[in-house]
């Protein structure tokens, strides 16, 4: 039996140059721009963190001929999709400290099937 290597995709390319996945978050992040760089976006979803384009201001914006306004989204997992009070003033703490303010949850559920 042979062993065929396979070429690594973009994103193992990514992942491996990253600096055990922190690339350039940290300055770019910090430099206050509106939209982080290809490769840190890609480094941003191994984090459960991404970055979009505002929808809420989206068609006001691109119909006053403005750049997109961008954001982070931040994913989180719960599992059985419960809270306690102390766990949901803790999300509110954050997204007031260091976001909008705002949280929007939203329900996904997931199938999967083996076999």
């Amino acid at each position: 039996m042979t062993s065929t290597r396979v070429a690594p995709t973009a994103e193992e390319g990514i992942k491996s140059s990253s600096d055990f996945l922190r690339g350039d978050l940290s300055r770019e992040l910090t430099e206050g721009e509106a939209k982080v760089s290809g490769n840190s976006e890609h480094l941003l979803k191994f984090h459960g963190i991404y970055a979009q384009d505002n929808r809420d201001v989206r068609r006001e914006r691109s119909l006053a001929g403005e750049t997109l306004d961008y954001i982070f989204m931040i994913r989180v997992a719960i599992p059985g999709g419960r809270l306690s009070t102390a766990q949901w003033l803790a999300l509110d703490e954050v997204a007031g400290d260091i976001a909008d303010g705002t949280i929007r949850p939203r329900l996904v559920r997931r199938c999967s099937s083996t076999g």
